[in-house]
Order: structure tokens, then C-alpha cells, then sequence
């Protein structure tokens, strides 16, 4: 009973149900599709973050952040925002929060599936959803298993957890959802 009442906390903590509008509307960490980071975080937060390559570098530019690196970061332990490449006001169109599971996928699974429920029955505007099934990485350093949530404008939350091989990865089983707009769909893996 303690287990399923720390998970229902972290799904209302994660997913607040005001927050299922549209993907304009949904938060991570207090961020939204189309802010900028100084609505959020003072410069000295900001230099904290580390520019990455994550995406398509022509279009795309990515920060991710270290939850140590600002008091406001509470819920995962690592944060990504993509803005596109030449925009100078840095509008956030792409959210990533990496939630760490040591050794525990079974609990991530457990979340996934709970987060994904609790967003189907409180959002508005979906237009697909899709269970993409369980895959394996393309490093082959382990598998991935990911729901989609479309909406009718084109935006996208995903949930996702990561399985690693702890004989070909260091890397920790993950919880991983994000959130972006059509432009990071459109252009951060175009080749």
C-alpha cells in the first residue's frame, strides 16, 4: 500500500491534471513549450547547463542540466531543453526529464505505465496514442520501451524507460518523458 500511495504522489507530483491541455501546456519541472530558461532560472543557473549534440546541429541546439546544477529541479536527475538553432530568444521546443532507476526497470515499468494512464484520462486534444512495444538500442547496449501521446496539433509526450545491460553499459535504468512541439519532430533528426 506504501508503494502504490509514493507512486500515486510521483504521478500527481509528475503529471499534474491542469497541466493536460496541449503540449503548450504541459509542464516538466515548471518548464512549457515556448518559455525560455530566464523565466525559470537566474543566469548562473543557466551557465550551469551543458551544450550537447544530442540532435540534427543545423536546426537543433540542446542544454541539459544535472539536477545539482538548480534548487529547481526536484523530480529528475537530469534535464534536457532544445530550442531551435538560429531563434536568439531561446524558446524552449523540447523538454527531456531522466528520472534514474539503479538496477530497478521493474519500478520503472511500474511508473511508465501509471504516468501513461493517469495522461490519457486527464488530457484533452489527443489525436493518437501508441504502445510502441519494447526495442532494442541502437548501441545494442540494452532496450527501450516507449508509449507515444500525439496530439491533434502535432506536439508529442512520450514516456520511455531504458534497460541496460550492466555488462555493456554503465549507464543506470532510466524513466525518461518528454514533450515537444512540431519544429523538434520535424527537424531534430533530419538528415
Amino acid at each position: 500500500m506504501k508503494k502504490l500511495l509514493g507512486i500515486l504522489v510521483l504521478i500527481f507530483l509528475l503529471f499534474p491534471p491542469e497541466a493536460f491541455s496541449g503540449e503548450k501546456d504541459y509542464e516538466i519541472e515548471g518548464f512549457k513549450i515556448g518559455m525560455t530558461l530566464s523565466e525559470k532560472l537566474d543566469p548562473s543557473e543557466i551557465s550551469k547547463g551543458k551544450n550537447r549534440n544530442y540532435y540534427n546541429q543545423k536546426y537543433i541546439k540542446v542544454i541539459e542540466f544535472n539536477k545539482s546544477d538548480s534548487s529547481k529541479f526536484k523530480t529528475y536527475d537530469w534535464i534536457q531543453f532544445a530550442f531551435k538553432k538560429k531563434d536568439k530568444k531561446e524558446k524552449i521546443i523540447a523538454i527531456d526529464g531522466i528520472k534514474e532507476y539503479p538496477d530497478n526497470i521493474v519500478d520503472c515499468f511500474a511508473d511508465k505505465d501509471q504516468m501513461v494512464n493517469n495522461i490519457k484520462n486527464s488530457i484533452k486534444g489527443i489525436s493518437y496514442t501508441d504502445d510502441a512495444g519494447t526495442k532494442e538500442l541502437s548501441n545494442k547496449t540494452g532496450t527501450f520501451t516507449t508509449y507515444w501521446i500525439i496530439y491533434k496539433s502535432k506536439g508529442v509526450i512520450f514516456v520511455s524507460c531504458y534497460n541496460y545491460d550492466p555488462d555493456k553499459s554503465n549507464l543506470p535504468d532510466a524513466l525518461r518523458v518528454g514533450v515537444s512541439n512540431r519544429y523538434f519532430d520535424k527537424y531534430a533528426f533530419k538528415k
